[in-house]
């Protein structure tokens, strides 16, 4: 990540330097009324376009920072008073390269900066053996320990990224474990209710006060604990089954037959026939109309579309929407702002709609000013 961003500053960084040494190049030239289409001027020209280019290749490659190291070597030896200063230049692809690759052959890259300075000197200015040998000496220390510098720093940000991860993995498996702990206590709050009523009303008819009510109590509640456990099931193993060609049109108006009563509801279906896994979407739909028809006032829009290979399922409603506050709750099992639901319809939609292969997202409607559920899965061929 680090070194990512690093890559894209230095590719950023060497055109804007390029761009305006071009420019203040050109101010000179003219401030001197000297010919701007001279070699120095056309080597900046070129320079500043190769690093444009190079703005959209991102990745480390050491041909980059040679590249580099060959346009300072030509200016210099354009305009070899500049030696003095725009040999300091060197220094910013060597280290560069370093850090970001963390490689050995940046110290081939600062003996080939080195070489060059070296031969710029020998030629253009024309030093001796003895004049020549400090400076190299100053400069070709300084190339290469910003070469080891910068190799060890690129091992430091490495193991500062790989510990940065293993953090954020800690702290997923630390809210994993937070998230079955919830979980546990909520599956046993929801069990416990109705299995005390079912236990009160059998202790009465133990008593000998046996009648109808009580039996239709024991009855509601065993059966509100057995769909409890149905969908806790549904929610841990998904349908599994192979995809087969259904009629999608058919299929929302059985489940608008069984689910929609008082409530205005507008299809718009683009795709009628679809392969796919029908217990799954089915399963997906019933719940998300469920919770459309519960919180709609009087309308429900259900649009049925194809998005590439993807089956576009849009459904909202009139209601009050979702506040942003719980959007990120609201998938979650066992939460719910029914005073009579489980919490487990939603979840159980996204995690089957994941299964797939797919996803659910939650929007504001736009149209009708509630909540907007988009139900995306992929669809066979």
């Amino acid at each position: 990540m680090y070194l990512n961003e690093l890559l894209l500053g230095y590719k950023l960084g060497r055109f804007i330097f390029s761009v305006s040494f071009l420019i203040s190049y050109f101010l000179y030239l003219n401030i001197a009324k000297v010919n701007f289409l001279n070699f120095p001027f056309t080597i900046l020209v070129i320079y500043s376009i190769t690093s444009f280019i190079l703005l959209f290749y991102r990745k480390i490659n050491i041909l980059e920072f040679l590249l580099d190291i060959i346009f300072i070597t030509v200016f210099i030896m354009s305009s070899f008073k500049s030696i003095y200063y725009l040999s300091l230049l060197y220094l910013f692809p060597i280290f560069f390269y370093g850090v970001l690759s963390g490689k050995k052959l940046t110290y081939i890259l600062a003996s080939i900066a080195l070489f060059f300075y070296i031969l710029a000197r020998f030629i253009f200015i024309q030093d001796n053996i003895y004049d020549l040998l400090i400076p190299s000496f100053l400069h070709g220390f300084s190339f290469f320990i910003i070469s080891f510098a910068s190799i060890s720093l690129n091992k430091k940000l490495k193991n500062q990224e790989e510990a940065i991860k293993k953090l954020e993995e800690e702290k997923k498996q630390t809210q994993l474990y937070k998230k079955l702990y919830e979980l546990s206590a909520n599956i046993a709050h929801e069990i416990k209710n109705p299995l005390a009523s079912i236990s009160g009303a059998a202790q009465l008819i133990k008593e000998g006060k046996a009648n109808e009510k009580l039996v239709n109590i024991i009855y509601r509640e065993s059966k509100r604990v057995d769909n409890l456990l149905k969908d806790f099931l549904t929610l841990a193993n998904p349908y599994i089954e192979q995809p087969k060609k259904i009629n999608i049109e058919k299929l929302i108006k059985e489940i608008i037959d069984l689910y929609v009563r008082d409530k205005n509801v507008n299809l718009n279906i683009k795709i009628k026939y679809v392969k796919i896994n029908e217990k799954a979407l089915r399963s997906i739909l019933e719940n998300i109309i469920k919770n459309a028809v519960y919180w709609s006032k009087k309308n429900i829009n259900i649009t049925i579309e194809r998005k590439n290979h993807l089956l576009r399922i849009i459904v909202e409603d009139d209601g009050q929407g979702i506040d942003e506050d719980i959007k990120e709750k609201i998938f979650d099992p066992f939460f719910s702002t029914r005073h009579d639901g489980t919490g487990l319809g939603l979840a159980i939609a996204k995690n089957i709609a994941i299964n797939m292969g797919g996803d659910i997202f939650i929007e504001k409607s736009e149209n009708l000013g509630g909540a907007k559920f988009i139900v995306e899965v992929p669809m066979k061929e």
